[in-house]
């Protein structure tokens, strides 16, 4: 922890030094009370994070200037880069590392932590599977209501690119490992130039809304998704519309659509999320379709809500997430605490929290 604080100060330093904007934000969840339908047991009182979540982060910051910047968050349960933190097996580690420039007004380099979608709903901010959340080199440009993104995202580690002699070099290695697959390999001797997930995003903006195109290339793209989005604002409610296709070789394609609408009346707000994807590889049960659905009404000092999270409405056996719950701020303290049923073959009940503090 130590460390960390650390971390804040030098940024402290660099952003007062070079009059950059800097943000930092540290969030901790956990469980008032929790039922397990399936043990019939009862907890109480404990404090979490989840693991891997990279926009639920333990403590997240950035530094920004005019022309460049970066940023990094730190999660909890993931062994990578451990800043010294270790409880019960958890560890803190540093991820999603970020730098961007922008030598010119037009174009935008970023290197680490690529995320990006053609639209993203608003109630979890996590839900759409046209995107790119992984780490590699991002090129945008931006020409008036134009921009064009580039996206080589290999992840953490990986080459973007590899020939076959280095594949081969790799397996003979393996083989010689004692891995009886890499020695097939070898044997079969048929190596080909290996590509990583490459994606291009086009976007365009004007009166009418913003359209955007996509294209995203996997497994030397062997496996293709191309989409189309839509968004506008239609008086008090904003929505848009996802609709793409995954191509994989040797297979039937499968459909992605996604829609998203909220709105507000006075006090009222609401919002809802439908996904809906095909199959047309399978036979039977090859349609499924999501729903979120989130009321909201504002309060001096909070927002109360309830949620709605079935997976598949069409499955046969009902399955789904109900929350109540409230949501505010104290300063620059936020907090979040809702009752939650799921209900499945077996019905769980629990009172989550998340409490954060940002500037």
């Amino acid at each position: 922890m130590k460390k960390i604080v650390g971390i804040i100060a030098a940024l402290a330093m660099a952003g007062a030094v070079f009059a950059a904007d800097i943000s930092a934000k540290v969030e901790l969840d956990g469980n008032l009370l929790k039922y397990n339908g399936t043990t019939e047991g009862l907890t109480a009182l404990n404090v979490d994070k989840p693991s891997d979540q990279h926009w639920n982060a333990v403590f997240s910051t950035s530094v920004s200037g005019d022309n460049a910047g970066a940023s990094f968050v730190v999660m909890s349960g993931n062994s990578e880069t451990n800043f010294g933190w270790n409880k019960q097996g958890k560890t803190l580690a540093g991820r999603n590392w970020q730098i961007w420039m922008k030598p010119a007004d037009a174009l935008k380099f970023t290197i680490g932590k690529i995320d990006s979608n053609l639209n993203q709903e608003q109630i979890t901010w996590s839900q759409t599977a046209i995107k790119v959340d992984s780490n590699g080199f991002g090129i945008n440009i931006g020409i008036d209501a134009i921009s064009v993104d580039l996206m080589f995202t290999p992840d953490l580690g990986n080459d973007w690119m590899k020939d076959a002699k280095t594949l081969k070099a790799a397996d003979q290695a393996a083989a010689t490992d004692g891995d009886a697959e890499a020695a097939a390999r070898v044997a079969a001797d048929d190596y080909e130039t290996a590509i990583g997930q490459t994606t291009i995003k086009l976007g365009y903006g004007a009166d009418f809304g913003n359209i955007g195109l996509w294209f995203q290339g996997n497994d030397s793209f062997k496996s293709n998704t191309i989409a189309v989005g839509y968004s506008n604002n239609f008086g008090d409610v904003f929505a848009f519309l996802n609709a793409g296709a995954t191509l994989v070789k040797d297979m039937d394609p499968t459909i992605r659509v996604e829609a998203f609408a909220k709105g507000n009346v006075d006090a009222f707000g609401w919002a809802i999320w439908v996904p809906v994807d095909v199959d047309l590889n399978l036979d039977e049960d090859n349609l499924t379709l999501g729903t979120i659905l989130e009321l909201t009404y504002a309060l001096d000092g909070a927002t109360g809500y309830f949620r709605l999270n079935d997976g598949n409405f069409l499955a046969d056996d009902f399955a789904a997430e109900f929350r109540i719950g409230a949501k505010g701020s104290v300063g620059g303290a936020g907090w979040n605490i809702w009752a939650q049923i799921d209900v499945a073959e077996k019905t769980n009940f629990s009172v989550p929290f998340e409490f954060s503090y940002g500037f």
